[in-house]
């Protein structure tokens, strides 16, 4: 009985340190300069596979307090993306303006691919203003727009979405 239990027991820890030889996989830090921007992991493929094209999936940001947590970046500034050891075989990022609740300010269609840069196995690219800002016919001096940019990394088949909400200057 003792030697089954041990066994069992054997099993159990060998499952568990596989299971954590692959954790690293779809773990991501979002910083500009030395400043660490919270992200949130919105869906991987093998927990959720299902999408709605009008949800913009950045809701988390403007949760109760969390709003005055929106970093503001000015235009020009460099965003990285580090996913540690375990670099993604292909990485997307899109950039979206979006209203005061965290929905799409226009609709997902005026969401812009932008081009990323890889040195040294993080990623990066640089807040540039979106031409969606541009579509308000009010003008407003020194106006600031909540922009959302959605993430899909791959590693062979596993799939990871991340989202993250900066404020940067609309004009």
């Amino acid at each position: 009985m003792k030697q089954i239990m041990l066994s069992i027991l054997l099993l159990v820890s060998l499952i568990g340190i596989s299971g954590c030889a692959e954790s690293n996989i779809g773990d991501l830090k979002v910083s500009a300069g030395d400043q660490e921007i919270k992200s949130t992991t919105l869906s991987n493929t093998k927990s959720d596979s299902s999408s709605n094209a009008e949800a913009s999936g950045f809701e988390f940001a403007f949760e109760q307090d969390a709003v005055k947590n929106i970093q503001y970046l000015k235009n020009g500034e460099i965003i990285t993306l580090n996913f540690g050891d375990s670099e993604p075989d292909n990485v997307l990022i899109e950039d979206s303006v979006l209203n005061k609740s965290g929905a799409y300010q226009f609709s997902s269609r005026e969401s812009l691919e932008v081009p990323i840069t890889k040195v040294d196995g993080k990623y990066s690219f640089t807040i540039e203003k979106h031409m969606a800002s541009s579509l308000s016919s009010f003008y407003e001096e020194n106006k600031k727009d909540y922009r959302g940019f959605s993430i899909t990394a791959s590693w062979g088949e596993e799939e990871y979405r991340y989202a993250f909400v900066i404020q940067a200057d609309a004009n």
